[in-house]
């Protein structure tokens, strides 16, 4: 008889409950959680205009609501960003029989990732660049970010290295370069920040990949790319990397408008 397979899924939720709960101090303030109309929820300060957005995709088998704790804590003190959760539509993924579940592209197996087909990652792109486009009515690309967590992380770096407007930042949680040998990165970002935050336990997306990507991205002549580990962190967000990456974004997406937050 064959081995029988672990049925993967990506979600952080419970990870990330617990970060919460082991004591850190929302300042959320006015934020309020809407849904537009195409199911994208928007977490956003109600009393603070928003002068940067940061579009967040969640991992395989998870959804935009998952990640609600996780952003709160990436918002809390930032007022003037609006944080955008979409939902990857439901597809049936091949590394889990074939069962449907909310993916941003196929998955076929957790071994050399590089070589995979990712079916429907073009799609996926396709959609998270709608959703900058319609943010560049109301501000530069340049106050545009996008981030994630594990297929979500890839699809950040495949949507956001691939697009024609300079960004603010990248950012990829317990992810990995999806593609590489199809992915046409665009001059204008070549001075983009990129982040890669990885759990040096992690048994789902193994460290060895982030390695990899560092090293792939360093090839391609990104010059702002850097990589952080946590000890004995498995597939999931702790506090410490939550409010690294909030630093991060904080950096690259200062308040323009200091006394709208007063």
């Amino acid at each position: 008889p064959g081995k029988m397979r672990r049925f993967v899924n990506e979600s952080s939720l419970s990870g990330v409950r617990r970060a919460v709960a082991s004591g850190i101090r929302l300042m959320s303030g006015g934020a309020v959680i809407t849904e537009d109309k195409h199911n994208n929820l928007i977490l956003k300060d109600s009393q603070v205009q928003d002068t940067a957005t940061v579009i967040f995709m969640h991992g395989l088998g998870d959804t935009g609501q998952g990640w609600i704790d996780g952003v709160r804590v990436l918002h809390s003190g930032l007022p003037h960003i609006k944080f955008i959760l979409p939902t990857a539509h439901s597809m049936p993924v091949t590394i889990n029989l074939g069962a449907k579940m909310p993916a941003w592209y196929d998955i076929q197996g957790l071994d050399f990732r590089s070589n995979e087909k990712c079916t429907g990652i073009d799609e996926s792109r396709e959609r998270i660049t709608d959703i900058i486009e319609k943010e560049l009515e109301t501000r530069e690309s340049t106050r545009i970010m996008v981030a994630g967590f594990s297929q979500g992380g890839a699809l950040a770096l495949y949507t956001g290295l691939a697009y024609s407007n300079t960004l603010a930042g990248i950012i990829c949680m317990s992810g990995y370069i999806p593609k590489p040998d199809d992915l046409k990165i665009h001059d204008n970002q070549s001075d983009v920040a990129v982040r890669l935050y990885h759990g040096s336990v992690d048994d789902v997306v193994k460290v060895e990949y982030a390695d990899m990507t560092l090293k792939y991205l360093e090839s391609k002549g990104i010059k702002d790319v850097e990589m952080k580990k946590y000890a004995n962190l498995p597939h999931s967000a702790s506090m410490d990397e939550l409010e690294d990456v909030r630093s991060f974004i904080q950096d690259m997406l200062p308040d323009n408008n200091p006394k709208s937050s007063l």
